[in-house]
């Protein structure tokens, strides 16, 4: 019976992946391969905030040809004990949806989490919306860590057990974008952003 059971648990772990391998990646330009613009489909520029600690984040991000023997790969650089972030696009939100996301990194301190936005009370809402006409409203739990390997980590987003208060916050998000930030050197090499 437990030898059944342990073949079963294997065959459903390798649907889930082939289910994952197949799923349509949500994150344009996921592996800042795009020759013109390596941080095409990304929020970057903060200047907008006027937040001194994010004023100049976009200069603190460049995308190197070659890093760690992987190709293509976001260097993060942190800022003191302020940090440095990268978001993903804003993706629409739908209710009853599961979003998942894996995104392959090293070094830090660094914290991956989703971010939930609705529209700012002024703003009328639109098709192609920017962080600056929203407000942040939810975030999930976060994967906060350090690596030296190259590692990749997954997210997801109602969760396996959402607590009613986490589901009370995302009733109220329009958009998420996965959310990066770093206190020290970090890179990545890919985003992967799937719907199920």
């Amino acid at each position: 019976m437990r030898g059944r059971r342990i073949q079963w648990l294997v065959m459903m772990a390798c649907g889930l992946s082939v289910a994952w391998a197949h799923a349509q990646n949500l994150q344009p330009n996921h592996d800042f391969s795009d020759p013109d613009n390596p941080l095409r489909g990304w929020n970057y520029d903060y200047e907008w905030t006027g937040n001194r600690n994010y004023v100049g984040n976009a200069e603190r991000l460049s995308v190197l040809p070659h890093e760690g023997g992987r190709r293509n790969v976001l260097q993060i650089m942190g800022l003191g004990d302020v940090g440095s972030k990268v978001e993903s696009k804003l993706l629409p939100f739908e209710e009853g949806v599961t979003y998942r996301a894996r995104v392959n990194l090293r070094g830090g301190p660094y914290r991956v989490y989703f971010a939930g936005y609705s529209w700012r009370r002024n703003v009328t809402p639109h098709d192609n919306p920017t962080l600056a006409e929203l407000r942040p409203v939810y975030r999930s739990r976060a994967v906060a860590q350090t690596a030296r390997n190259w590692q990749s980590i997954e997210l997801e987003i109602p969760g396996i057990e959402p607590t009613e208060l986490s589901l009370r916050h995302l009733r109220q998000v329009d958009f998420v974008t996965v959310y990066l930030w770093a206190l020290r050197m970090t890179h990545v090499e890919e985003v992967r952003i799937t719907r199920h």
